[in-house]
């Protein structure tokens, strides 16, 4: 009999839901949602996409979910809240610290702290990935109109962060490289796909079950490691990145690999963007 036979679901425990936000028409939006399973893991109930923002939101709110962790940029207008702003293009002339730094302060911390690239959230960047950008904006105003909450600090246990409906900001890569000590190979190809999927099971159960005759798509992968983010915030183990009034935070698993050194050559891949 199989392990996983075993593990039940507490129906008590929080739904932890993950959205991988696509950047073009063609692709949907990639979701994943899971639940604490009784062995201190989380246990996958669902991986679907879904092609507009009304079918994401209600799939997701039919699951119940208490915790959303999206694959975007949460504040990306200088000093605006999303709940009372409209889509508007001003970005900081002096840059988001005031000293003409183009990187929000999340972002750049990531790269400062644990060297991991990504794409800095700019008037250039915002050409290029406009669609990605206002349709997570789009979600984040939604659930906030739903009485989401947007997370600003990691709470200290579940109970802490049980009383209210918490939206996250995540970045998958980050996710996969802090839970590695292993350099990752490219999401696209066999070889990464398999690999984070090997680095997932450590922390969802169940997840072999679900991919046992294929490997997850890049964007299931996505999915995954945003929804286990949100699964590990909720129980302390993640870190708040930059600054909730300037730019937003960024959440992402406790460092269990290596630091890498400064001489470390920085390579921005199209494996490292959302």
């Amino acid at each position: 009999m199989k392990q996983s036979q075993h593990i039940y679901c507490d129906q008590n425990e929080p739904i932890y839901v993950g959205v991988d936000v696509p950047a073009g028409d063609a692709k949907p939006f990639f979701i994943a949602v899971l639940r604490s399973a009784n062995d201190g893991c989380a246990r996958l109930l669902a991986i679907a996409s879904r092609e507009t923002i009304e079918e994401t939101l209600k799939y997701i709110l039919s699951h119940g979910a208490h915790i959303v962790a999206i694959d975007a940029p949460q504040l990306w207008c200088f000093g605006c809240e999303i709940v009372n702003s409209t889509f508007s293009l001003h970005f900081p002339r002096d840059g988001w610290d005031g000293a003409g730094n183009c990187m929000r302060p999340c972002e750049r911390e990531l790269w400062q702290r644990f060297r991991i690239p990504c794409f800095p959230t700019t008037a250039t960047t915002f050409y290029w990935f406009r669609k990605l950008i206002l349709r997570g904006w789009q979600l984040y105003a939604e659930f906030l109109k739903r009485g989401y909450h947007i997370a600003t600090h990691v709470p200290n246990c579940i109970e802490e962060a049980s009383p209210h409906r918490w939206l996250l900001e995540v970045y998958p890569h980050a996710t996969y490289k802090l839970l590695s000590a292993e350099q990752l190979h490219q999401k696209r190809t066999v070889a990464g796909r398999r690999q984070r999927i090997m680095i997932l099971q450590r922390y969802i159960n169940n997840i072999r079950e679900h991919f046992y005759k294929r490997i997850p798509t890049p964007d299931e992968n996505d999915a995954l490691a945003a929804a286990i983010t949100g699964f590990l915030w909720s129980r302390g183990k993640c870190i708040a990145l930059g600054v909730a009034t300037k730019g937003g935070c960024l959440f992402v698993p406790c460092n269990s690999r290596r630091i890498e050194t400064r001489g470390e050559r920085l390579s921005l891949s199209i494996d490292s963007l959302r």
